[in-house]
């Protein structure tokens, strides 16, 4: 099993990249959740982002979802504005809209 206690050393402009494995594995002990949670918030609060790695989302599950991900977000404006952060309630917003040319 990797180690859940570890986090790749990163350039400033890198993401950090933590070992989330722990997190479903019913044998990780508290220190081991707990190294996980601190990393991830230290991610968090310093990048705003991370990368997980030991998750076990099989790699062609991600594959397709970056590539729905390119489909959708070729798609023109208006298309895209059928599934506007509006309509999914308080939850959702918009980052940002592009500016106009």
């Amino acid at each position: 099993m990797a180690s859940a206690l570890t986090i790749t050393p990163m350039a400033t402009q890198q993401l950090p990249v933590i070992n989330v494995q722990a997190l479903s594995d019913p044998r990780a002990g508290a220190e081991a959740l707990g190294a996980v949670a601190q990393q991830i918030a230290l991610a968090c609060r310093a990048h705003g982002f991370f990368y997980a790695v030991g998750h076990a989302v099989p790699q062609p599950l991600i594959d397709e979802l970056e590539r729905l991900s390119r489909q959708f977000f070729a798609l023109d404006e208006t298309t895209k504005l059928q599934w506007r952060m509006a309509l999914g309630g308080r939850a959702w917003r918009a980052i940002s809209r592009p500016a106009a040319s």
